[in-house]
């Protein structure tokens, strides 16, 4: 019986003590993301691409236990909008597939390209802290688990015809990356791409493209699921409990897949499209405002 009382008084203070090292908290807050990496190159190697800050949201609880009043762990589950501004201006080719006769034109000419990338993730830190008084400051690792990945925007596309004549196109950028289809477009509204002064050769097109409109064949999702990397940042409490602060997160991760990241500005000499190697990271700054219990 002393012994069955030892053990329950200890499990008991044990459990007390777990608990007061353990606390939690929420944090909401802004992302400033973007994906980076090389640049497409035209001639004297100048940059065709350009990618620019997303502003999104993220919201959710953290999970912190003090092995000191000063030193701990925090884990956090973050619902989170991150992504990028997207814009390509170069060379480019395009083949059209002509009405009725069905003939294959090919055609070089530039594009102009502006999108918006928006990715819904779930974020997930797990960081050191170390707080003197009023400051913290933490740094770790974290994982993203990204769900939907969607773009919207604009292209142009221009060309010079046989015969001298110009064409220009300017379909809607429309992207789910996770739905679309190779070759698949919205057809509910057209345009019509002209090859002759007659206007007698043409090819009606879908006004708005999907993701892999381009792709001739099945090359699977563009994004990848998981993104991960290293974070650090610093935070200021303004009384016991609530906080202000900063971090950057810094992906190590390739964002995109090899086999469906495709070139915009070169084709093999067969037409087949040259897929990019590289290697696309995230790049976030957050800024946040939280409440926790420790």
């Amino acid at each position: 019986m002393n012994l069955r009382i030892f053990a329950l008084t200890f499990y008991f203070f044990s459990a007390v003590s777990l608990y007061a090292q353990l606390g939690g908290g929420v944090k909401i807050g802004l992302n400033f993301s973007n994906i980076k990496g090389p640049s497409e190159l035209g001639l004297q190697d100048v940059k065709l691409e350009q990618t620019d800050n997303y502003t999104g949201f993220m919201i959710g609880p953290s999970f912190a236990y003090s092995f000191t009043d000063n030193f701990g762990l925090r884990g956090e589950f973050l619902y989170s909008k991150k992504g990028m501004k997207y814009s390509y201006d170069g060379p480019s080719s395009r083949t059209f597939l002509t009405d009725g006769d069905l003939v294959e034109i090919a055609t070089n000419g530039t594009s102009k390209i502006n999108y918006t990338v928006n990715h819904t993730c779930m974020d997930i830190p797990l960081m050191a802290f170390a707080r003197y008084k009023k400051f913290e400051i933490s740094g770790g690792f974290y994982a993203s688990l990204l769900f939907s990945r969607v773009a919207d925007g604009i292209m142009e596309y221009k060309w010079t015809n046989t015969d001298g004549s110009n064409g220009v196109i300017n379909p809607l950028l429309q992207y789910n990356y996770t739905r679309d289809k190779f070759g698949e477009g919205d057809n509910a509204q057209t345009e019509t791409a002209f090859f002759n002064d007659f206007q007698t050769v043409k090819s009606t097109i879908p006004k708005t493209f999907g993701a892999y409109y381009d792709n001739k064949e099945d090359r699977g999702n563009k994004y990848n699921f998981l993104d991960y990397g290293v974070s650090v940042g610093a935070s200021f409490f303004l009384n016991h409990s609530l906080f202000i602060g900063g971090r950057l997160q810094y992906g190590l991760a390739d964002l995109t897949r090899t086999n469906a990241d495709v070139s915009i500005s070169q084709k093999n000499t067969d037409g087949t499209q040259v897929l990019r190697a590289d290697k696309d990271r995230n790049y976030t700054i957050q800024a946040f405002v939280g409440f926790s219990l420790r």
